[in-house]
């Protein structure tokens, strides 16, 4: 009996040591930005460090000095976007992308930098 306390003792410790655990979170980039702009601190609170699933309008494209492409989305009447840095961008790009078409992407929150919303280790999950 003393066995089994200790085995639960110790997987008590490890949970609740292992900090906030990131959550998978399906958003518009239109709604992501809406909720950065209502507040930054609100918007780390509900997405920096957590895996997002965004849905939203490519507005531009380009390849950085990593030769990686990056994927800014964003609504015609808004200045901020939500900035996609693509991993291994070569295998993901099967056809070529298009200005105003949807596209939704995954990748982890790092918060707003300026004025994008950055997000890493981006995948595509599907065009439209």
């Amino acid at each position: 009996m003393k066995r089994i306390y200790t085995i639960l003792l110790i997987a008590l410790i490890i949970n609740s040591c292992g900090g906030r655990q990131s959550e998978l979170i399906s958003v518009t980039a239109k709604q992501l930005v809406i909720d950065y702009q209502s507040s930054t601190q609100y918007g780390n609170r509900k997405y920096r460090g957590n895996a997002l699933i965004v849905e939203g309008t490519i507005a531009e494209y380009y390849r950085n000095k990593k030769n990686e492409i990056t994927i800014i989305l964003r609504e015609k009447n808004q200045k901020t976007g939500v900035k996609c840095n693509l991993v291994r961008s070569d295998k993901q790009i099967t056809k070529p992308l298009k200005y105003g078409s949807k596209i939704r992407i995954k990748g982890v929150c790092l918060g707003l930098k300026e004025d994008n919303i950055i997000l890493q280790n981006c995948f595509i999950m599907r065009s439209k």
